[in-house]
C-alpha cells in the first residue's frame, strides 16, 4: 500500500520529479523561492548513483547569478504581493520558467 493505494507485485510506480522538495513537513514554505534557505538538502539534482552529471555546472551558474544580480541591480526584489513563479511543469524536467521582480 502506498498512500492508500494497493500496488501489486510486478506493477510499476513512477515518482514525479515535480513533487520533490515540496513536503512542508521537511521544507518550510516549499512554494517560496528562498536562495538563503538552510536545512535539508533538496533532491533537484538527484542523489547517489542517480546524481545529475551537470549538477556542478548548474550550481556554479546559479552561484554566479545570485552573486552578480544583486551587484548589477541592487534594488531588485520579489514583489511583496507579486504573482507566483511560472513553472515549466509540462516538460520532463521541472523548473522555474519565469519570475516577476521589481527594482
Amino acid at each position: 500500500m502506498l498512500s492508500g493505494t494497493l500496488i501489486r507485485a510486478g506493477e510499476g510506480v513512477i515518482a514525479l520529479l515535480a513533487g520533490a522538495n515540496h513536503d512542508p513537513a521537511v521544507f518550510g514554505a516549499p512554494e517560496r523561492i528562498h536562495p538563503e534557505r538552510v536545512g535539508p538538502r533538496h533532491l533537484a539534482f538527484g542523489y547517489g548513483l542517480h546524481l545529475c552529471l551537470g549538477h556542478t555546472l548548474a550550481r556554479a551558474e546559479l552561484r554566479a547569478v545570485f552573486e552578480t544580480l544583486p551587484r548589477l541591480f541592487p534594488n531588485m526584489r520579489l514583489p511583496p504581493d507579486g504573482a507566483p513563479p511560472l513553472f515549466a511543469d509540462g516538460a520532463f524536467v521541472y523548473g522555474v520558467e519565469g519570475l516577476n521582480v521589481e527594482w
